[in-house]
């Protein structure tokens, strides 16, 4: 063999030389199974990679609450108001007639000649006002 110089020999690397024998024998023994993983730690870790996920949802969420909030209470409030507006159509059709026929309550007779085109004007206008 060759001469190694001193320096080099104390030298370990970690390793070490055997035969075939011995490292079958190892191989057999050394089968190992995968390490057990705690359920607990996997919830945890599983949790912790979600929570950032689930805060941004809850404030997408927030938003869109928020949002459709404002979105019914226009919706509410134009309905108030296009029903205030049916109402006071409805109101300049009829109380002029309910005047008249108060007005002409001391009388047992109401003479009202031509009245069937006035009167299914009236009913047009009404059911335009109530069916749109």
């Amino acid at each position: 063999m060759s001469t190694i110089p001193p320096e080099y020999a104390a030298t370990d690397f970690g390793f070490s030389a055997i035969d075939e024998a011995t490292y079958k024998a190892e191989q057999s023994l050394n089968e190992i199974t995968p390490p057990s993983i705690d359920e607990n730690d996997l919830a945890r870790v599983v949790l912790n990679a979600i929570e950032p996920i689930e805060n941004k949802i809850d404030k997408l969420l927030a938003i869109k609450n928020a949002l459709d909030d404002e979105n019914v209470e226009i919706a509410i409030s134009r309905s108030k108001e296009e029903v205030a507006s049916k109402v006071d159509e409805l109101e300049k059709l009829i109380m002029p007639l309910l005047v008249n026929l108060l007005n002409t309550s001391d009388k047992e007779y109401i003479r009202w000649p031509n009245r069937g085109p006035k009167v299914q004007a009236m009913i047009d206008q009404v059911l335009a006002i109530t069916r749109t």
